[in-house]
């Protein structure tokens, strides 16, 4: 049987370059002989094992260091790094099913400019609880903008086309987000008047420009009605020739 293979052979056995194959020789993870004929190093039935291990190991995601202490650790050693490694694993997957939770409301936004630009101005409810006044000095309005920029928001009044800076919160326990409970621009009391939903486009650079204007026309001249309030809840940023934040919003219907 044969017992000693070339670095070309157990490339192609293992499926690992032979650049790899001379990095962990360099390192010491594996042991070469050299063939006394032609002093080609070669690979034994031995080395053949290590590199068994060292794919497994390397499979479990543990670095080249880690490896040489494990090759020279007791069992209870093993078992250790084991458990750290898996410890480790357990914060990562963690961490990547947010940033995919991230991603998917990030999806349910551009759904919902897919939504305002093919079925414009519906009469649609405000989808938040309270808008509170956004303080640009709390952490925690800020947290709640990079946990979901849905909760960014633009509240106008009638008499100003100049935004002031909201918070939406959804939920009770987002309530807390506010020191004083009486503090806020507005609250789903006043949920029982109507609203027009529709897709507001505003300079990222200057967020006194915008397109309200041209959706209370439309309030104005086909509905014969008069806008009231705004809320303008955040969606997303693009470039369309320029940078603008892309928000839904209700207007108020009097």
């Amino acid at each position: 049987m044969k017992d000693h293979f070339s670095i070309q052979e157990i490339s192609k056995i293992f499926g690992v370059p032979k650049s790899t194959l001379r990095y962990w020789d360099q390192e010491g993870l594996i042991h070469l002989e050299r063939n006394e004929e032609n002093h080609y190093r070669e690979f034994n039935i031995t080395t053949m094992y290590d590199i068994i291990d060292i794919m497994t190991y390397r499979a479990l995601s543990m670095s080249i260091e880690d490896i040489k202490k494990v090759e020279t650790g007791s069992p209870d050693f093993l078992r250790l790094t084991l458990a750290e490694k898996e410890k480790e694993l357990d914060n990562q997957i963690a961490q990547l099913i947010k940033t995919k939770e991230k991603i998917q409301r990030k999806q349910e936004h551009f759904k919902e400019y897919d939504l305002l630009l093919t079925h414009p101005y519906q009469i649609q409810k405000p989808d938040a609880k309270r808008l509170l006044p956004f303080h640009f000095q709390d952490k925690s309005h800020w947290d709640a903008c990079m946990s979901d920029s849905y909760h960014f928001s633009l509240y106008f009044t009638p008499a100003s086309l100049s935004p002031l800076y909201g918070l939406s919160v959804m939920k009770e326990e987002e309530e807390g987000l506010c020191e004083n409970q009486d503090d806020f621009l507005w609250d789903s009391s006043s949920a029982d008047k109507e609203y027009l939903q529709c897709l507001l486009k505003v300079s990222y650079d200057d967020h006194s420009i915008h397109d309200l204007s041209m959706h209370h026309d439309y309030i104005r001249n086909h509905l014969k009605r008069t806008p009231g309030i705004t809320i303008a809840r955040h969606l997303f940023t693009a470039y369309e020739a320029k940078r603008y934040d892309y928000y839904k919003a209700f207007i108020e219907l009097i």
